[in-house]
């Protein structure tokens, strides 16, 4: 009995449990569904309007009701959509509204009707929104706003294709330059220097100028052109140059343009020294086996390969492409229509502008001047090597003395009247030579320095009494000697402390000083001297640096008048910026009536050349003789080349 009991309590245990279980698994099963449910879109989003409301009507009308109160609730239910309807359809207008004002903030515009347009959407959004907003202007350029720093790639391909047209003209031009043909002269230098010309175009290598050299001379023919050598002014210049590259780069050699006249013209028949040529002189072709047996033998001595990017210019000085050299002397070879003194034929002497111009230096073969400056050197007077020494020294002694400007001495072959001193210094010096000269010419009592070497030459040239420049008490003495007399000097140096004696010797009354070159700071403290100088610069603080002004001394009086002879040859020029020399008439009147009286002063052996020191080796030589003159080695001589 107790057996069965116990059965019946487990069978009910097991079937409450059993349905325990399966309430709990129903429950699982119907979470699971209503969360799917809520996953799964909605699809009331897409059935009609109507079916939407028939759907709530149902679900608010469950069971049996009343008509009326179905019809009720119907009403209810399409108000209430009606309403929701109408809030959706305002919401969305009011989001137009504003995305509108934001687009019409975010924009920038030049433009007069975009403002008007900005303008009016602003009233219809003040009003009510039943009428639609007018279309916004578009934006576009405002032609008086300039814009052409901004990028601009039809602009850019504009101003391509019109460098890309200029750089295909420059290169055809450049064709058409190379293609031009020149002569050159040269000579097959082997010691004696036989002379031909032959025909190349600019464009061509040294090389091939090489190779037609070859051809008209038999001695080398047997030769190649690797071994053959081209020099030009002792410049070495290698093959694989061409005259193109020369030419229109200007490059210079040691003493002027390498190629810049042509002189293939015998100088004694046909040249025309106004006419500019392509060539300076002639260059040499030399074999190179030979250069190799005497480099150390003057000329080759002096040789170097030529080297582009070395300045071959006396210290750089002077203007690109200008000749170098002033003093000159030899025949005329041609005259122009005008000129009718001199004629071909006469042995003139006279002088240039050197490292001016580029039409214009002493040192080459052929020279063009004024037929006005330049002076008939009477037969069996004087050489060509003394009559070169009456350049840019004896006129600049002959301005400074009797141009009414300067000293306004009286002029030979009249005399001063009395005793009257005048004071040189640097007797022993080119200009100093023929000062001292001119100056006894005209009745002058000199006094001048020199070293005591050079005494007995300044006194064969005419000064009365000479003291040493490096004399302490040279001062002193010259004063005693004239007797404190002297009103007049002539600076003939004018570097190195020259300029305060030649100040200090003048009277207590004062007088003129001439200088040669610029003034120096601080010469003298005397404010009764007036300097007349040969130089003028701009006052820019680099000058300063480089020239001590005497203008920053205001002790110096400094005469407007610039003594240099320069300004007669009838072309202006300048040293610089601000530094201007325009003509000057009245120069260029004084040294045409003076040149009339030199032939007979010369004549008369009344002014004598200086002594001269002739360098051999020619144009070529110039350098040497430059670096001569540079380390101060030139005392009472001149230096003279020939051509």
């Amino acid at each position: 009995m107790s057996t069965s009991k116990a059965e019946g309590r487990r069978e009910d245990a097991l079937v409450k449990q059993r349905d325990q279980m399966r309430e709990d698994f129903e429950r699982q099963k119907q979470t699971l569904i209503n969360e799917t449910e809520k996953a799964r879109p909605s699809t009331n989003r897409f059935i009609g309007q109507n079916d939407s409301m028939e759907d709530t009507l149902k679900l608010s009308t469950v069971g049996l009701v009343r008509l009326e109160d179905f019809q009720q609730r119907r009403k209810e239910l399409e108000e209430a959509k009606a309403r929701e309807a109408a809030r959706t359809s305002e919401l969305k207008d009011e989001k137009k509204v504003k995305k509108r004002k934001k687009a019409n903030k975010a924009t920038l515009s030049f433009a007069l009707d975009d403002e008007e347009g900005e303008e009016s959407g602003s009233a219809s959004q003040g009003g009510e929104f039943n009428e639609p907003l007018s279309k916004k202007a578009k934006s576009r350029k405002n032609p008086e706003v300039d814009t052409s720093f901004l990028p601009d790639r039809e602009r850019e391909e504009a101003d391509r294709r019109e460098r890309e047209a200029l750089r295909q003209e420059w290169l055809r031009k450049q064709e058409d330059l190379k293609n031009e043909e020149v002569e050159i002269v040269y000579s097959y230098w082997d010691g004696s220097g036989h002379r031909k010309s032959v025909s190349v175009k600019k464009g061509d290598t040294i090389s091939t100028f090489l190779e037609k050299c070859r051809q008209q001379f038999p001695e080398l023919r047997g030769i190649s052109v690797d071994n053959m050598m081209y020099v030009k002014e002792d410049l070495i210049i290698p093959h694989h140059h061409t005259f193109y590259d020369f030419i229109v780069n200007k490059a210079r050699g040691k003493s002027g343009p390498l190629f810049n006249f042509d002189v293939h013209d015998d100088v004694r028949l046909l040249a025309d020294a106004t006419v500019e040529k392509d060539e300076s002189h002639a260059g040499k072709v030399v074999e190179r086996s030979w250069y190799q047996r005497n480099k150390h033998i003057f000329p080759a001595s002096r040789w170097e390969v030529y080297d582009p990017d070395k300045n071959y210019d006396v210290d750089g000085r002077g203007i690109p492409g200008s000749i170098v050299g002033c003093d000159f002397s030899g025949y005329v070879v041609k005259t122009g229509q005008n000129v009718t003194s001199p004629t071909v034929g006469d042995h003139v002497a006279g002088f240039l502008h050197g490292s001016t111009f580029s039409d214009e230096g002493a040192f080459a073969e052929y020279v063009k001047t004024p037929g006005d400056l330049v002076w008939v050197v009477p037969k069996n007077t004087l050489s060509h090597d003394e009559a070169a020494t009456f350049g840019c020294a004896f006129w600049t002694a002959a301005q400074a003395l009797f141009h009414e400007k300067r000293l306004a001495l009286v002029e030979p072959p009249a005399k001063v009247s009395g005793d009257e001193w005048i004071f040189i210094y640097g007797g022993s010096s080119a200009v100093g030579h023929f000062a001292i000269q001119l100056a006894h010419l005209a009745g002058y009592k000199v006094v001048t320095t020199a070293s005591p070497r050079n005494f007995e030459l300044a006194k064969s040239l005419g000064a009365d009494a000479v003291f040493d420049y490096r004399d302490a008490d040279v001062v002193a003495k010259i004063k005693q000697a004239t007797g404190d007399s002297v009103t007049k000097a002539l600076d003939a140096i004018s570097l190195k402390g020259s300029q305060r004696i030649s100040a200090e010797v003048l009277a207590p009354a004062g007088g003129k000083v001439v200088l040669v070159l610029g003034p120096e700071a601080g010469a003298t403290d005397r404010k009764d001297v007036q300097f007349i100088r040969a130089f003028h610069f701009p006052s820019t603080p680099l000058v300063r640096g480089l020239f001590p002004l005497a203008e920053l001394t205001p002790a110096l009086h400094i005469h407007d008048i610039v003594t240099l002879i320069y300004t007669a040859l009838g072309r202006e020029f300048s040293f610089g910026p601000g530094s201007h020399y325009p003509v000057s008439s009245e120069d260029r009147a004084q040294m045409v009536e003076f040149l009339k009286k030199v032939p007979q002063l010369v004549k008369d052996g009344a002014v004598k050349p200086p002594v001269i020191k002739l360098w051999e080796g020619g144009l070529e030589a110039i350098p040497e003789g430059l670096q001569y003159m540079r380390e101060g080695k030139v005392s009472a001589e001149k230096i003279v080349y020939r051509v």
